[in-house]
């Protein structure tokens, strides 16, 4: 059963309600086992993700010919400065895995509204209002004018958050774009990173080093907790076993500077042995490692997906008033 990071969040909760009264208590019978996974195989995640990029070129052209904006789908780029993808936008290397053209009878400012107003089916508008300001290129004395949007869908257990990104320039008869998608296949859980054993208790350690900027003193320190009530053990590790692996191609992420460093070390007493799951800051938060899974001190498989991990671990310990 997959459990998604909303589920995860819902845990965070129940771990400051019913933590406290937890840790007091001595340690419950372990709780019955937990299924064992449905592995899959990596040409499998990357069929899906293959599969997507088809349905979001396709959805486009759908979109385009419901638009009744006189949209003529080329195999080639149909005027120079479009025959690759931007530079800036194509940072996603190499999860592009699709490239398309059209040409088209109305104006970009024109295609960006109606596209706004009708994105492609799945998919949502992540542009904002301002996408039809578009970006300018210079070329020789004359500057070509154009737009760039971008079109979301949901992530899957098989591939990333997908993305569409369409490049429009203006021409003499309307407007040229080429159209990219970019995703990423995922990586496969190892066996070793389900937790499929009856869980007794769970030990979490948390250590902060660094500046804090608000009152001028190092931030040092190390905050423990255990969580023993059975109802949340489960919640907890129904929610690792629901995480994905991290994307097969990591791409180029946006990395805050941060004056502190917290390191998250959750242990998970199990009946065949203890399974450690490791989390930094810096990695959660700049989306380059994930979280990592140990059993008995041997690596299992690939990092896990941490998208939100980072509140949901800070709020274990909310009620120690770390």
């Amino acid at each position: 059963m997959t459990i998604h990071l909303r589920g995860i969040v819902a845990t965070a909760l129940l771990l400051v309600t019913g933590g406290a009264a937890g840790a007091a208590a001595a340690d419950p019978d372990p709780a019955p086992g937990y299924p064992t996974p449905v592995l899959t195989a990596q040409a499998q995640n990357e069929k899906a993700a293959a599969a997507e990029s088809d349905a979001l070129i396709a959805a486009l052209g759908d979109a385009l010919q419901t638009l009744d904006v006189g949209a003529v789908h080329h195999d080639a780029a149909p005027t120079p400065h479009l025959k690759k993808p931007d530079e800036f936008a194509a940072m996603g290397e190499p999860s592009l895995t699709r490239t398309a053209w059209w040409t088209v009878t109305v104006t970009p400012r024109a295609l960006s509204k109606k596209l706004s107003a009708s994105p492609p089916a799945g998919t949502t508008d992540e542009n904002g209002p301002r996408w039809g300001e578009g970006l300018a290129s210079s070329k020789g004395h004359r500057t070509i004018h154009y737009l760039f949007g971008m079109f979301g869908a949901p992530s899957t257990d098989a591939y990333t958050a997908p993305e569409l990104d369409i490049e429009v320039e203006a021409t003499k008869a309307g407007s040229a774009l080429i159209a990219d998608t970019y995703l990423s296949s995922r990586l496969v859980r190892a066996a070793g990173s389900f937790v499929t054993d009856p869980v007794s208790r769970i030990d979490v350690t948390k250590h902060t080093t660094g500046y804090d900027l608000a009152t001028g003193k190092p931030a040092n320190g190390t905050t423990q907790s255990s969580i023993t009530d059975p109802s949340t053990i489960d919640d907890v590790v129904n929610a690792l076993n629901g995480l994905p692996a991290v994307a097969r191609y990591a791409g180029v992420h946006p990395c805050p500077m941060q004056t502190t460093t917290t390191r998250f070390f959750v242990v998970l007493r199990s009946a065949s042995g203890d399974v450690v799951v490791r989390a930094d800051s810096f990695d959660l938060i700049c989306g380059i490692g994930g979280l990592s899974v140990r059993r008995d001190r041997a690596r299992q498989g690939p990092a896990l997906d941490s998208a939100g991990m980072p509140a949901v671990l800070e709020t274990l310990f909310s009620r120690d008033g770390a």
